[in-house]
């Protein structure tokens, strides 16, 4: 317990300083995936997703599995009420930025997504289809 206090205040310190994800390795950005405060949550899935894109496809697949594994594990560790907290506060941001940019921007920055529901422990989601 100690020991994820003082990772997660370490983290905090370097978001108050205004970290940026572009300067993480990928082994530090995949370890963080699931444990960010809900207002870094979209920059960090740029990243992630600027990362992904830069993959061929097999990397892409190895790097969304790694990415996958390190969130359920970090989320796994929030109570219930705190993982629907932090969700919820993630769709604010994310319902900000879609009123600030358009279709066609949301895709370029990887924030054409939705936040999942229910009780699985996930917070992005495809988009539902506007079919």
């Amino acid at each position: 317990m100690y020991k994820r206090a003082l990772v997660l205040a370490s983290l905090a310190v370097g978001l108050a300083w205004g970290q940026d994800f572009a300067k993480l390795s990928d082994e530090e950005l995949l370890k963080i995936a699931g444990t960010l405060p809900a207002s870094q949550a979209l920059n960090y899935r740029m990243e992630v997703v600027k990362r992904l894109r830069s993959l061929d496809e097999e990397h892409q697949k190895e790097f969304k599995k790694a990415f996958g594994q390190s969130a359920r594990a970090n989320l796994s560790k929030m109570s219930w009420k705190e993982f629907s907290h932090m969700r919820e506060q993630v769709r604010k941001h994310l319902a900000k930025a879609k009123k600030k940019y358009s279709p066609k921007e949301l895709e370029a920055m990887g924030l054409n997504i939705d936040i999942c529901t229910g009780k699985e422990r996930r917070v992005w989601c495809a988009p539902k289809s506007s079919h």
